[in-house]
């Protein structure tokens, strides 16, 4: 019994670790070297491409210099078929998949687990899907990306409307990265 308490008390102490270590890494500082307003000097590589405050609006498609040697693309979003092992986080809806695609052109690995991918659709937040067998995993790639080097990886949500679908990619809050965000829809 004694044996079987510690083990739950060691497992519920690291819950609460890691718990505080997201939260704690999740509020991290922005760039001490930003302009107070919250400006930007960086915009996008596109001339479609806009900046504001700490969001770069763009086209899916694009190209966007978000800052530190990292340029962002997002593919428009397509419907996808949802293999028979699929999960998704909302029954309701319909499936999207998007290819996002970070280059590094500096002169630091990045790490791709700093990135976050969200979507809405209509007036709800999507749910992600998780489709292994086309490559959607719960998690951003686990790797980095090398100087002078790309990684392309598929995400996937089910959305309310398929024509009106917001996208909002962050690479790395942490750093001072600007998010990019995209809006616009499956085109049948």
């Amino acid at each position: 019994m004694g044996m079987s308490w510690c083990r739950a008390r060691g497992t519920a102490m690291a819950v609460v670790v890691l718990a505080v270590a997201f939260v704690v890494s999740a509020c991290g500082g922005g760039d001490p070297g930003a302009p107070a307003d919250g400006s930007r000097s960086k915009t996008s590589g596109s001339s479609s491409s806009s900046t504001s405050g700490d969001v770069i609006m763009a086209e899916f498609g694009d190209r966007v210099d978000v800052g530190g040697g990292l340029t962002l693309t997002v593919s428009a979003p397509e419907r996808f078929v949802l293999s028979e092992y699929a999960v998704r986080a909302d029954k309701h809806g319909e499936p999207i998949r998007l290819d996002i695609t970070v280059e590094n052109d500096g002169s630091e690995p990045y790490d791709a687990t700093e990135s976050f991918v969200g979507v809405q659709s209509g007036t709800a937040e999507a749910g992600q899907v998780i489709d292994d067998e086309v490559g959607m995993g719960l998690l951003p790639p686990v790797t980095r990306v090398l100087p002078s080097r790309s990684l392309t990886w598929p995400v996937g949500f089910t959305v309310e409307d398929p024509s009106d679908v917001v996208v909002e990619v962050r690479l790395d809050s942490r750093a001072g990265l600007p998010a990019v965000a995209l809006v616009g829809g499956v085109s049948d």
